[in-house]
């Protein structure tokens, strides 16, 4: 799917919600052209153009369609051979060992400390008080107001709401730096500022049904262009995930434009030498710069030069 296709989805779902469906919507892109332009001057060339345009999106919906079901059947496969395998393997009865008796050394008494006694076994269980954290689910985290995933580009928010709840009953404003979304007529859900910059024209909201049978608000965000990045939290003073430990699936980098994809690949370069302790790629560029200037300029004494 390409970008052109994509670059209005965040235009033309406002008009879908707020035209009341895909009957209000086609209502409204007609009667625009109707009033704004001569599509339909020529009625027979104006049909065509429909007709054409409604096929060869049939047939990619059918391409997408048929795509998902052949990984639906291989997921299926996959996991119908794995069960296979595992009621298929017998058990290997544990060898039992005879018990050695041998006599026991004579030792000093030695005064027990329960804390260093749960240490050592921690250490001989391969734990540590500093057990490694896992991946942030969906790269994002959990507040006890809301949900949130993202990715570089986009930032998602589920936001609990009683069940029955409909659009016209929810007060939700998006703007550049501030979130507020809350019932009507009731306190606020949340009301606080986005970690960062968002581009509000581009960002929606709907209410959708959650796994439970409940109901959620969805904020799609869009994050500012040029500043893609992973957020640590999406409202200022909710609890932080720790980015480093977000790592970008490599199979889908090949799917992203090559701008994107060089964000991507930065960062996860960037991190990898943090977490060795080395300079990152930014860095690394000056020093090079530095050293043609330095190779361009033998006649200039650089021994006493201190480099930040």
């Amino acid at each position: 799917m390409s970008e052109d296709e994509t670059k209005y989805d965040g235009v033309l779902l406002t008009i879908v919600q707020q035209a009341g469906g895909i009957d209000g919507f086609f209502n409204s892109v007609f009667g625009f052209l109707r009033r704004k332009t001569d599509f339909f001057s020529d009625q027979k060339r104006a049909e065509q153009v429909i007709v054409n345009h409604s096929q060869t999106q049939f047939k990619e919906w059918e391409k997408a369609k048929k795509k998902e079901e052949e990984e639906k059947q291989k997921r299926e496969a996959k996991k119908k051979a794995q069960t296979a395998t595992t009621e298929n393997k017998e058990p290997v009865p544990e060898k039992k060992e005879e018990p050695k008796v041998q006599p026991a050394p004579k030792t000093e008494p030695k005064e027990i400390h329960p804390t260093s006694t749960i240490t050592e076994e921690k250490k001989e269980n391969g734990e540590t008080g500093d057990e490694k954290k896992e991946k942030p689910p969906g790269n994002g985290g959990k507040t006890d107001k809301y949900t949130w995933t993202q990715t570089l580009e986009e930032l998602h928010m589920y936001i609990p709401v009683p069940k029955g709840t409909r659009a016209k009953d929810m007060k939700i404003d998006i703007e550049t730096t501030k979130c507020y979304v809350g019932l009507k007529g009731q306190p606020a859900i949340i009301d606080g500022e986005f970690s960062e910059r968002i581009k509000a024209d581009d960002s929606i909201w709907t209410i959708e049904d959650d796994d439970q049978g409940g109901k959620v608000a969805h904020l799609a965000i869009q994050k500012w262009s040029g500043q893609w990045h992973w957020w640590d939290c999406a409202i200022k003073g909710d609890a932080k995930i720790d980015t480093q430990k977000i790592e970008p699936e490599p199979s889908n980098l090949s799917d992203l434009d090559g701008e994107t994809r060089a964000t991507v690949e930065k960062m996860m370069f960037d991190q990898r030498q943090k977490q060795m302790g080395l300079p990152s790629s930014d860095e690394l560029k000056k020093q090079e710069m530095m050293q043609q200037f330095m190779k361009a300029h033998p006649e200039m004494d650089f021994s006493k030069a201190k480099f930040s």
